[in-house]
């Protein structure tokens, strides 16, 4: 699942400096088990899912297309997603607009306000980064990941919504993630000791 953001959502700050990094998209990699559905994992561990706030600086890069093409034109906030007891106010947003989308390729329209901020864990201080991929083709070299470390809880229903999408041709998508890559020559770096 995909959704496209205005300019006014914008990431700053932390390892990115001063550059303001606009949302262009975010959307959401997920398995068929709450152990298998995160692309990255922290000491061996997966999440049920992982959240993608894709970003670029258009005054340094102009388009999405360009940012693409050079080394750090792109950095990727991803939020892990862990089964909770309760649902997430915000992510519910998201469900009720699922349930409107029929077939593949299907645009809808969100009633009211939606804050992808409020798809941030508490503490945003905390996270891990590296130099790597877009793990979605053309998988371009091109990305300063930020991976924070707290996750957020959604209800094990919310999960459902995404574990019910269908693709084209009716099937369920069910594995929605790029397998762990291994880390080769990659530096991660913690903000945290």
């Amino acid at each position: 699942m995909e959704a496209g953001c205005g300019p006014e959502d914008a990431l700053t700050g932390g390892i990115l400096g001063h550059e303001e990094y606009h949302l262009r998209q975010f959307h959401f990699h997920w398995g068929l088990t709450d152990h298998t559905g995160s692309e990255h994992t922290v000491n061996g561990k997966h999440y049920a899912a992982e959240l993608h706030f894709v970003t670029y600086d258009p005054k340094q890069y102009g388009t999405f297309k360009e940012a693409v093409t050079k080394r750090g034109g792109v950095a990727v906030l991803a939020v892990f997603i862990k089964v909770g007891k309760q649902d997430h106010r915000e992510f519910r947003k998201l469900c009720d607009l699922m349930r409107s989308v029929e077939k593949a390729h299907t645009s809808c329209h969100m009633k009211g306000v939606f804050h992808p901020s409020k798809l941030l864990p508490s503490d945003t201080t905390k996270y891990y980064t590296y130099s790597g991929s877009l793990t979605t083709p053309p998988l371009s070299e091109c990305v300063t990941w930020i991976v924070m470390e707290e996750p957020i809880h959604v209800s094990e229903h919310q999960l459902k919504c995404l574990r019910q999408l269908e693709d084209a041709h009716g099937r369920y998508i069910d594995d929605n993630l790029r397998p762990t890559m291994p880390l080769g020559d990659r530096v991660v770096k913690a903000s945290f000791k």
